[in-house]
């Protein structure tokens, strides 16, 4: 028998300048609010939106 999926809700995550702007254009409407996280000095890359959910997303767990 296999086990079921297990699912975590997720309360907001982190996305670059290009999945930020394909989420908004996806008409997501459960955003709550969006923060700039400024690049890090000597890392490549712009940035990051930390972004918040008004009700939780459930996504599986992360294999960190």
């Amino acid at each position: 028998m296999k086990m079921p999926f297990e699912l975590v809700p997720a309360y907001g995550g982190s996305y670059s300048p290009e999945e930020y702007i394909r989420l908004i254009r996806s008409g997501e409407r459960n955003i709550r609010s969006v923060r700039i996280q400024p690049p890090q000095l000597g890392k490549p890359g712009f940035g990051s939106l930390r972004v918040e959910y008004r009700t939780p997303v459930y996504r599986a767990p992360s294999s960190e």
